[in-house]
Parts: C-alpha cells; sequence; structure tokens
C-alpha cells in the first residue's frame, strides 16, 4: 500500500480518531518513520496539528518528555503532549488555551496505555 492509498483509505474512514491497523510496509518520510496512522479529530492540539489532518504514528511504548503521543486513557485513541511525574504522567495539550494540563496517577496512570510516537503529519 502507498502512502497515498493509505490517506486515500484513512480519509474514508467515519471513526475519527481510529487507529489503521499495522501497514505491511513501513512508510517512509525522508528520514521518518512510521508505521500507522490516524486522522487527527478535535482543537485540542492546534497548532501542531489541525482536525482532519492524517498524523503518522511510529508504533513504541516508550517516550521523552515533551513527545506527542498515541495514547488511550480510557477513552479511545488521543494525541497528547505528554510527561513523566514520579507516580504517573501529565498531559498537555498545544491548546492550552482552551484546554488545561491534567495528570493523571496512582493507579489510574497504570490503566494508560502509549501506542506510539507522532512523527510526521500530512
Amino acid at each position: 500500500m502507498t502512502v497515498d492509498e493509505l490517506i486515500q483509505a484513512q480519509k474514508r474512514l467515519t471513526e475519527t480518531q481510529k487507529a489503521i491497523p499495522p501497514i505491511r510496509e513501513e512508510i517512509f518520510y525522508p528520514g521518518i518513520k512510521a508505521d500507522c496512522a490516524f486522522i487527527c479529530k478535535g482543537n485540542c492540539m492546534i497548532p501542531t496539528f489541525i482536525p482532519g489532518e492524517l498524523v503518522l504514528i511510529h508504533r513504541q511504548n516508550s517516550f521523552n518528555d515533551g513527545q506527542i503521543v498515541a495514547v488511550d486513557i480510557g477513552g479511545g485513541m488521543m494525541l497528547k503532549r505528554i510527561y513523566h511525574l514520579p507516580d504517573g504522567f501529565l498531559f498537555v495539550m498545544d491548546n492550552g488555551l482552551l484546554y488545561p494540563p491534567f495528570k493523571i496517577t496512582g493507579k489510574q496512570a497504570e490503566e494508560v496505555k502509549i501506542f506510539g510516537i507522532a512523527v510526521a503529519r500530512r
């Protein structure tokens, strides 16, 4: 499947923020490796990601503070900027005027599922 075919297939999905199953061939942009993608919904990550953009994700469950991750925190797949806390995570949205940061700590932090890091958009 080519990148353009993937983009067209993803745009046809009616459910937003639904991850595409792993791609047989990794997608390569110059210097960028991604193995799945989904369409961004909502405005919490503006200006970094615009609703309707295809976001390419490199699957991994580790991250560096400040990276944008595709994460399931109990409500489906979301894009959030993430930071480690001693007992959990701090999530920060780039559209901070409308969406304040929030923490997930303790037992709830154990349920956070990091799907991968955002590596590109299209």
